[in-house]
């Protein structure tokens, strides 16, 4: 849980003082029912953002791509990389 102040307008939100958001991390679902609801559970919620699209990325799979700027801390979703077990031996 965050300490993000119950009934705030924007609370969680990317001008918040969110202990979550500011380590780039998800507020758990128990946030969202606290008064004022959480504006840090994007993914959980599966809300698209519009500055991004899936699409293929050829000889690798499916990719997120940004089709214009999007303002710092609006989307916290950790980027991960594929690795083979032969770049780890």
């Amino acid at each position: 849980m965050c300490d993000c102040p119950p009934g705030d307008k924007n609370r969680c939100g990317p001008n918040s003082k969110c202990t979550n958001r500011a380590i780039l991390q998800e507020c758990p679902e128990a946030c969202e029912a606290v008064q004022g609801g959480c504006n840090n559970r994007g993914v959980s919620r599966k809300e698209v953002n519009p500055a991004v699209e899936i699409r293929e990325a050829p000889g690798k799979g499916m990719g997120a791509f940004a089709i214009r700027d999007i303002p710092k801390q609006m989307y916290n979703e950790p980027a991960m990389e594929v690795t083979t077990i032969m770049e780890i031996v």
